[in-house]
Formats: C-alpha cells, sequence, structure tokens
C-alpha cells in the first residue's frame, strides 16, 4: 500500500511540479514537502485538504484509502494550464467562501 509522501510525490510529479512549488502553493518550505514525501512527517488536517484541493482527489484517495482515481486528470496539462486552474479556483474561493 503507498505511503501518503508517495502519493503526494506521484501527484507532484504528474503534474511536473518541484517540491518548490508545491511548497509555494501550500505556504510551506521546501524541505516541508521533502519531509511530507519521505514519509518523515505529516502533514496536519487542513494541509491535507489543501493538497487535495490543489490536486483534485479526494482526500480518501490522498491518504490510500481509496482507488478511485483522482477527480480531474491534471497531468495531461502544460504548466501554464495548470496555473491558471490553481488562479481561477483561488478566485473563486475568495469571491465565494469569503461572504459574510
Amino acid at each position: 500500500m503507498p505511503t501518503l509522501g508517495n502519493i503526494i510525490r506521484r501527484l507532484r510529479d504528474d503534474i511536473g511540479w518541484t517540491q518548490a512549488k508545491l511548497g509555494e502553493k501550500l505556504g510551506v518550505a521546501e524541505s516541508t514537502i521533502s519531509l511530507y514525501e519521505s514519509d518523515k512527517r505529516e502533514p496536519d488536517v487542513a494541509t491535507i485538504k489543501r493538497l487535495a484541493d490543489i490536486f483534485y482527489v479526494s482526500t480518501d484517495y490522498l491518504l490510500g484509502q481509496s482507488e478511485n482515481k483522482p477527480l480531474f486528470v491534471r497531468e495531461n496539462l502544460p504548466p501554464e494550464a495548470l496555473d491558471r486552474i490553481e488562479e481561477f479556483t483561488e478566485f473563486m474561493r475568495i469571491k465565494y467562501c469569503n461572504k459574510k
């Protein structure tokens, strides 16, 4: 059974991101991503949810509890398309999730 670190690494590699790029998206240091991927440190619940959002997978998939394919296959998209998806996702979060 793959570990959380193995799954994070595979998903990151599938979209061609460096550990630094994923760290930037999560707001953590590259070294933190390295620790996650080597299973020397586990992300907290909020970070796991954020990783699932970034990779468009369920938290169950990310945690190895489901073998269902990711919700959205991103590895076939160029890096600039992935950046635009991330920008739009953030825009929608701000627009719809921060309303009082």
